[in-house]
């Protein structure tokens, strides 16, 4: 793909986020779409076979923006030991999550799927090199494999993200349930390694 293309296809995903951001998925129509990125809709079918292909890509695009963020931070505090910055990572995640309504309104609809070890290993940023060192030697030193690791990494990240956005649903019981999401998560995290 040129860099035009890039530019068009990352351009149209950024408008797409915009709209999911203040209406919901079922609302959003490719008309809608290719107004707001001021393009038709060849251009459109160019890149996405469908409203389903872009909300997905949408989706991907805020998953790994979260992810990038994540792994930076992790990065930022590499002096720690391993168990201490997943640890950290729960409540980064979920003041993460708590921070942006437009990102919990576009996960809202859909499942925040894990990127796979196989994915992770194709990310080039420092923070993402420096985690991929530290699961697969913490991993080795576990008698596990670097992708069983980052699968039980993920499930807690998944899981903070997950109850950030229930959290951020009553109001009333947020400042409760992110206490004790944290402390659950802690504890899973203490038990686990």
């Amino acid at each position: 793909m040129t860099n035009t293309n890039l530019e068009m296809l990352h351009s149209i995903i950024g408008q797409a986020s915009l709209l999911c951001r203040t209406r919901k998925t079922a609302d959003i129509t490719i008309d809608m779409v290719c107004r707001k990125a001021n393009i038709g809709k060849g251009t459109f079918y160019k890149y996405f076979s469908d409203k389903e292909d872009l909300i997905r890509s949408v989706v991907s695009d805020q998953q790994k923006q979260c992810w990038q963020s994540l792994t930076r931070y992790l990065y930022s505090i590499r002096c720690l030991d391993l168990k201490t910055r997943l640890g950290t990572s729960v409540e980064y995640l979920m003041n993460y999550v708590n921070s942006d309504p437009g990102f919990r309104k576009i996960m809202d609809d859909h499942s925040f799927l894990p990127c796979t070890w196989e994915e992770f290993r194709l990310m080039e940023d420092d923070g993402s090199k420096a985690l991929r060192e530290d699961i697969t030697a913490w991993a080795e030193a576990k008698g596990m494999r670097p992708q069983e690791l980052f699968s039980v990494i993920r499930g807690i990240q998944n899981t903070a993200v997950t109850m950030a956005k229930q959290a951020a649903e009553t109001p009333g019981e947020s400042i409760r349930s992110t206490a004790l999401t944290k402390k659950y998560l802690k504890d899973f995290i203490a038990a686990q390694f």
